[in-house]
């Protein structure tokens, strides 16, 4: 019969395993056209460390609607080998993305951005705003989870978990329609929307944001070409332990750059 879980085998037991019905796990379809352009996009590859300039609106995992995600092209890239993410970018950001060509060095990577060690990660992002922001300004905010009208958002709160992120301003632009500034970021941690909602928090909303931004800024946006979020990774720099460092960039994408052009 049955044993709970709590049961120890003993010398003569048999024991039955039931049959376990598996699904086929296929290789997701993914077009060859797609596969050339992510080999176009690795910015890094040595030492078992990969970086990619990712591109916006593919998400770095399949699920929710999607087929596959970047970590599904880039074993149709490298068939043959590890490969594995050693951290995650929303699905509309792009720009700098790491991953490990091993086990050994994923298990370093992951040491790395453990928060204990944020001396030794830099992660930055290149992002536009609403309004005037000048100058330099550290937002350290807590942010949680929470739910609106069934959708999960995150939020800024004294109960949520710290969040650390400094904003630089690179460049201010007045039109007649609106105000804005293209700022860099820097981020000791890596939550869930962080940069988004550390803005949203001091009144100056990511551009293109549906999520967390203002329509009538995100409007007038799309109007000088923007058809997506304005966040992207634009540098990652790691620090080892044993000495040996890394520091990549990923140029602003064309169609980010012809908006600061419009706005300029």
């Amino acid at each position: 019969g049955r044993k709970k879980p709590v049961y120890k085998l003993k010398t003569g037991d048999k024991v039955r395993i039931p049959p376990v019905r598996i699904s086929e796990n296929k290789a997701p379809a993914i077009p060859s056209k797609l596969i050339a352009e992510f080999h176009s996009r690795i910015l890094h590859d040595q030492d078992d460390i990969l970086v990619i300039d990712k591109p916006a609106g593919i998400p770095v995992h399949s699920g929710s609607g999607y087929a596959f995600g970047v970590i599904d092209v880039l074993r149709q890239c490298f068939p043959d080998g590890f490969i594995e993410l050693v951290h995650r970018l929303d699905r509309d950001t792009s720009g700098c993305l790491l991953l490990a060509r091993s086990r050994a060095t994923l298990t370093a990577c992951h040491e790395l951005f453990r928060e204990d060690h944020i001396d030794q990660v830099g992660k930055y992002y290149t992002t536009l705003v609403a309004g005037d922001w000048p100058g330099r300004e550290t937002v350290d905010a807590a942010i949680e989870k929470t739910m609106r009208s069934g959708e999960r958002m995150m939020r800024v709160s004294d109960t949520g978990a710290e969040s650390v992120s400094h904003f630089e301003c690179i460049q201010h632009f007045d039109t007649e329609e609106v105000s804005s500034s293209l700022m860099r970021v820097k981020i000791d941690t890596g939550r869930t929307h962080q940069i988004r909602v550390h803005a949203l928090h001091r009144g100056h909303p990511v551009a293109g944001d549906s999520k967390y931004g203002d329509k009538a800024f995100n409007a007038v946006m799309k109007s000088q070409g923007l058809n997506r979020l304005f966040l992207h990774a634009s540098k990652l720099e790691l620090h080892f332990t044993d000495g040996d460092g890394l520091s990549v960039e990923a140029p602003l994408p064309a169609e980010l750059e012809n908006v600061v052009r419009r706005l300029e």
